[in-house]
């Protein structure tokens, strides 16, 4: 993305500007909008049924198939969730009360012809207004016509102002300062001064870490805009820099993505037994173990370290292999190959340092907001759920950009 640090402040000032307006509206229609969702739905009518190839033809049969409400069509999903190539994250969206229009716009905003072209190939039907009353979806829209309206024209214009072409000058800088990193840190590593050995375990850390924040940009296709290069960037620089999965990586992130803070849905409010970010993720669950007490001191000290070494060790490996992502495989055998001949306690303790490096970043920008259990707008899950930080060119690097979560959850690129 072309967008340098004032630009991405003028961004978010923007979104903020464009929405609080129609936030305003909804929050005034909220009480109403929760009196009609507890209305009894039995009266309304049955499914209409659509005189085109591949309509579903009664109520009866539309209750037991998974529907995704799209521009005011239902789109049945129910044979293509386990083909989705983002995952079964499109089951949140099958939901009552669910729109999935900017969720679909958002997630495939650099393929979204090729996705409407596999859209028009499910079995659809119109959407009635009594349709809309049975899903609960017809106060939602009410509630929420300005604020998306707003949001388009938004998009629209950063659009044309070029945010979201990518910058190739961004793209060298970063394969560089990698490359800078680790051929310095191998330096450091073979050098026969303790102290430059000291050094070249603190380099490796952060070229791990920036590996992390890089492969995060690839996994939202904007390193070069073309999703294929992108995502095989990803899989080379998480691989050989972290030695854990990109394809483990995107399933989540998307989950993330999806509905940020959304109990039960966003899996990075999923981190019991070790940790719990919210006293909600507490709710049905056993009482507080040795970890949950104490997680303050631990959270630095000892449960970074242990998630890393368990991706490392476990859940990466054991996912590439079950989804033959070999390229994840094979890039994550050249990473410990490269690695580890420097020692395992000079490997140990690196793998320590970026934990703490990237945790802790990420829980500065997306933990400190209240989590939600009802359906949402799209712009709402990112303005009120997610954390944006101060930027300065120094934040902005240490980030690795994540100090945009506002902006970045709005308009996935």
């Amino acid at each position: 993305m072309k967008t340098s640090t004032h630009a991405r402040t003028d961004l978010r000032s923007r979104t903020l500007i464009s929405c609080n307006q129609s936030a305003a509206f909804f929050r005034r229609d909220k009480n109403m909008s929760l009196e009609q969702q507890e209305q009894d739905p039995s009266s309304s009518s049955s499914w209409v049924e659509e005189t085109r190839k591949g309509c579903i033809p009664s109520s009866a049969v539309a209750k037991q198939r998974n529907e995704i409400l799209y521009e005011g069509h239902f789109y049945d999903v129910t044979n293509w969730i386990d083909r989705h190539p983002g995952g079964k994250i499109i089951q949140f969206y099958t939901a009552p009360g669910e729109d999935a229009t900017l969720a679909v716009q958002q997630f495939h905003n650099r393929s979204l012809p090729k996705t409407l072209a596999i859209m028009r190939g499910l079995p659809r039907r119109k959407a009635t207004p009594e349709d809309l009353a049975n899903h609960g979806a017809a106060t939602q829209h009410s509630r929420h016509k300005a604020l998306s309206d707003d949001f388009a024209r938004l998009e629209s214009e950063l659009r044309e102002e070029g945010f979201f072409l990518p910058s190739w000058s961004h793209t060298l800088f970063r394969l560089l300062e990698l490359i800078a990193l680790q051929v310095t840190a191998i330096c450091c590593l073979t050098s026969a001064s303790a102290w430059l050995q000291v050094g070249g375990i603190l380099l490796s850390a952060l070229y791990a870490g920036r590996c992390g924040w890089w492969m995060h940009e690839g996994g939202h296709h904007s390193i070069t805009g073309r999703p294929r290069l992108d995502r095989f960037i990803q899989s080379m620089v998480y691989g050989l820099g972290d030695g854990m999965s990109a394809r483990w990586w995107s399933s989540q992130h998307n989950r993330h993505h999806a509905m940020p803070q959304r109990l039960h849905a966003d899996v990075d409010l999923e981190t019991l037994p070790l940790l719990a970010f919210n006293k909600k993720v507490m709710e049905d669950r056993p009482t507080s173990n040795f970890f949950l007490r104490h997680q303050s001191k631990l959270f630095v000290l000892v449960d970074t370290f242990l998630v890393a070494i368990f991706w490392k060790v476990y859940l990466h490996p054991r996912y590439a292999w079950r989804k033959g992502a070999f390229s994840d495989l094979f890039f994550m055998s050249v990473h410990y190959c490269l690695i580890l001949p420097f020692g395992l306690v000079n490997y140990v303790v690196a793998v320590w340092l970026t934990s703490n490096y990237i945790f802790i970043n990420f829980a500065l920008s997306h933990t400190h907001m209240e989590v939600s259990t009802q359906s949402l707008h799209w712009v709402e899950y990112s303005l009120a759920h997610t954390t944006d930080i101060e930027p300065n060119w120094f934040v902005d690097w240490w980030m690795g950009m994540l100090n945009y979560q506002e902006i970045g959850n709005v308009i996935c690129t």
